[in-house]
């Protein structure tokens, strides 16, 4: 059997699309003995983050550095839509600290339908590795229909993707070496579905 590790996650919502992911992580987790990950979120309108659930909540106003002290994680997902107000500008600088603490970085992107406005190498080259979550894909396998279903579909897919990894790393199952080999530099694409 495997020894729980001492490696210590962080999960990030970076921007509404972040902060949701991170509300239904919260309330997954609450069904655990323990969490697998902190959970934090950020985002500029102080309203958004009273209705999120996070262990730590942060705002912070367009163009700000967000002050998240994430102690000693030595993995960082962070979660966002890019296009999303400063959502990506916070998502840097925060992994371009966690990197500066020796931390993984990951970055888990909602792609909406349409695409980013930014640069797409510029988005992956923020983290050590990422992986897409396509919205528009999932909008379009609907045939257009009720967006809000294919948000939540998207948004649920993120969280039990990041409860289950979050949950390998801490059970030990999981080993950092092993997420850096398979995800460093990489940029994986997943089709979400409702089931």
């Amino acid at each position: 059997m495997d020894a729980p590790s001492t490696q210590q996650v962080a999960i990030v919502g970076c921007g509404l699309a972040g902060c949701g992911v991170v509300t239904i992580l919260k309330e997954s987790f609450s069904n655990m003995p323990s969490a697998p990950a902190l959970l934090v979120a950020v985002d500029d309108n102080g309203e958004a983050l009273n209705a999120a659930m996070a262990d730590k909540k942060v705002v912070a106003g367009p163009g700000e550095l967000p002050d998240i002290d994430i102690g000693t994680v030595t993995v960082v997902f962070l979660v966002l839509d890019p296009s999303e107000g400063s959502a990506l500008t916070w998502a840097q600088v925060l992994a371009s600290r966690a990197s500066g603490n020796k931390a993984y970085t990951f970055g888990l992107l909602v792609k909406p339908p349409g695409g980013w406005p930014e640069d797409e190498k510029t988005i992956y080259g923020s983290f050590d590795g990422c992986a897409i979550v396509d919205e528009g894909w999932v909008l379009e396998l609907r045939k257009g229909k009720d967006p809000e279903y294919a948000v939540r579909i998207v948004f649920n897919f993120m969280a039990h993707l990041l409860t289950f990894v979050s949950e390998a790393i801490k059970d030990g199952k999981l080993s950092l070496e092993a997420l850096r080999k398979a995800t460093y530099g990489k940029v994986a694409a997943f089709a979400a579905t409702s089931t």
